[in-house]
């Protein structure tokens, strides 16, 4: 959930942090929705969370949601209490050297689900996994190759989830967004560095769908992607997909290309389809060097979409807008307005969004309020 998330993004020895939001949907100048949330959360003065409650939330699933944690005193957490509305949910721990295992029960006491974490001799994670204890079902499972020349391989298996979206991390800390259409596996190879180099997606028959390879310059900069596409999902013909599928596993579908300043930061990612230009992706920085404007065209050369950040003396960011155009005219701008703590955590921001219509309703208006009550050790 984004409320949980922007809660632990905090700074400082934090004891306590509160929550509170309020939302209001406005149509032709009309409400049409209001509502309110509080979550709270309690942390020790190591920063590990020891129990959270939401009293206020409209999702049936975390109604009067409560939770407990507690340690050993190495810092593992071995015990957890979930509770939801009237039911509990106790995970149970299993923790040695190689192993980690978190067991959810329901409250008869009927294991619902397990994650488990193996590591070699040497520490190293060597597999993650999810059980469905109901079915007793592998739902998810990732298993990790250490090779001898220092590359790493992992692959990944979804068994019943379709992929439709994977977030890699290069060594120096970029995202890098793929989509590995239809596939219940994939197969990533790293090199020495931790930069992937090669992405492998399955399908059903272990069928590589999709595959892409990274390319980076001698200071470690991602400068190019290719995908290549052996389904031609794109065509609707199957004749001519049939023809043409063979070719492309070896024309590459896509191709992304990276620019960068001298201070190492990306200015500009380049996208072809087919050896035509698509897209284009401009980022610009200020003195110092800090993101300040994003801006994505499209294959007319148009801008799309446009994001612009500014910031306090300090660094931190008190305004970011984000804007969708159509023919040159905005479709939807949202905002977000923050102010911060001697500690640089945000206490309270602002979110807007308008939409000019949706359907033949419009224009929307909504504006969140969000407060966040901090307590500190010191």
């Amino acid at each position: 959930m984004e409320n949980l998330r922007v809660i632990r993004e905090l700074k400082g020895k934090v004891a306590s942090v509160k929550l509170e939001q309020t939302q209001i949907t406005m149509l032709k100048d009309t409400i049409v929705k209001q509502s309110n949330y509080t979550y709270l959360e309690e942390y020790d003065i190591e920063g590990r969370r020891l129990n959270g409650s939401d009293s206020s939330s409209e999702i049936p699933q975390i109604k009067n949601y409560k939770m407990e944690h507690k340690y050993n005193n190495q810092g593992q957490i071995i015990e957890e209490h979930y509770h939801m509305g009237d039911e509990l949910s106790l995970p149970d721990y299993l923790v040695d050297d190689k192993e980690t295992k978190k067991i959810f029960f329901n409250p008869a006491g009927s294991p619902i689900r397990s994650y488990c974490t193996k590591r070699d001799n040497q520490g190293r994670i060597i597999e993650v996994s999810t059980l469905d204890g109901i079915e007793k079902e592998m739902i998810y499972q990732k298993n990790i190759t250490y090779l001898p020349d220092g590359n790493r391989e992992e692959y990944t298996n979804h068994f019943k989830t379709i992929n439709f979206g994977v977030v890699l991390n290069d060594a120096k800390g970029n995202s890098i967004e793929i989509h590995p259409y239809n596939s219940l596996a994939y197969k990533v190879l790293f090199d020495a560095k931790d930069n992937p180099c090669r992405f492998y997606s399955f399908g059903k028959k272990q069928e590589i769908i999709t595959k892409y390879h990274f390319y980076y310059d001698q200071a470690g900069f991602l400068i190019r992607i290719k995908k290549y596409e052996s389904d031609a999902i794109f065509l609707r013909s199957k004749w001519i997909k049939k023809l043409v599928s063979p070719i492309l596993k070896f024309i590459p579908l896509q191709q992304d290309f990276y620019l960068y300043n001298n201070a190492g930061k990306k200015i500009e990612m380049k996208s072809y389809f087919l050896f035509r230009y698509s897209s284009k992706n401009c980022f610009s920085y200020d003195v110092n060097e800090r993101l300040c404007l994003e801006q994505y065209y499209d294959s007319r050369n148009e801008l799309h979409i446009e994001n612009s950040f500014q910031y306090d003396a300090l660094g931190n960011c008190i305004n970011n807008v984000k804007k969708i155009y159509t023919m040159g005219n905005i479709d939807l701008m949202d905002s977000n307005e923050y102010e911060y703590d001697n500690h640089n955590n945000w206490t309270k921001r602002i979110w807007k969004q308008w939409i000019k219509s949706i359907g033949s309703n419009g224009p929307f208006d909504s504006e969140m309020i969000t407060r966040r009550i901090i307590k500190y050790y010191y």
